[in-house]
C-alpha cells in the first residue's frame, strides 16, 4: 500500500520501451505492404510487429551496436520528432534494451519474421531457456 487513495498502476513492461517499439514500428514499417502494424499480448510476452524487414544495409547484428538510423518514412519521422516523441535518431533499440534491463525483465528480442518484430518477455523462462 502506498498510503494514497488511488491504486498504483504497475505495468508488466516499461512504458518507455513499449513507446519506442510502437514509434519504431510506425516510422520504419514498409507502407507498400498492405498489412497492419500489430500489437499482440500474451500471458508471458508482448509482440510488436510491423510489415517490412530491416532497411537495406542494416543487419540484425547492427542493432546491438551503434548504427545509423535508416528512416523509411521521413515525413512520419519528422512529425514524431517535432512532437517530441523521437528524441534522437537511432536511439530507440538501445532505449528499449536499457529500460527493460533497469526494470528487471529480459532485453527484448528483435526478429525478422514476415516483417520485423520486437518481443518483450516478462521473465527469463522462455521456451528456448527451458529446453
Amino acid at each position: 500500500m502506498t498510503g494514497r487513495p488511488a491504486r498504483e498502476q504497475i505495468w508488466d513492461y516499461p512504458l518507455e520501451a513499449l513507446r519506442e517499439a510502437l514509434i519504431n514500428a510506425v516510422c520504419h514499417r514498409d507502407y507498400t505492404i498492405p498489412s497492419n502494424t500489430d500489437v499482440r499480448i500474451y500471458d508471458d510476452r508482448l509482440i510488436v510487429w510491423s510489415p517490412g524487414g530491416l532497411p537495406f544495409g542494416i543487419t540484425m547484428e547492427d542493432l546491438y551496436k551503434p548504427h545509423s538510423s535508416v528512416l523509411r518514412n521521413k515525413g512520419i519521422g519528422g512529425i514524431f520528432y517535432d512532437m517530441g516523441w523521437i528524441e534522437q535518431w537511432g536511439s530507440g533499440i538501445d532505449k528499449m534494451r536499457n529500460t527493460c534491463t533497469k526494470a528487471g525483465i529480459p532485453e527484448p528480442q528483435f526478429e525478422e519474421y514476415q516483417g520485423f518484430r520486437v518481443i518483450f518477455r516478462k521473465d527469463v523462462y522462455t521456451e528456448e531457456y527451458l529446453r
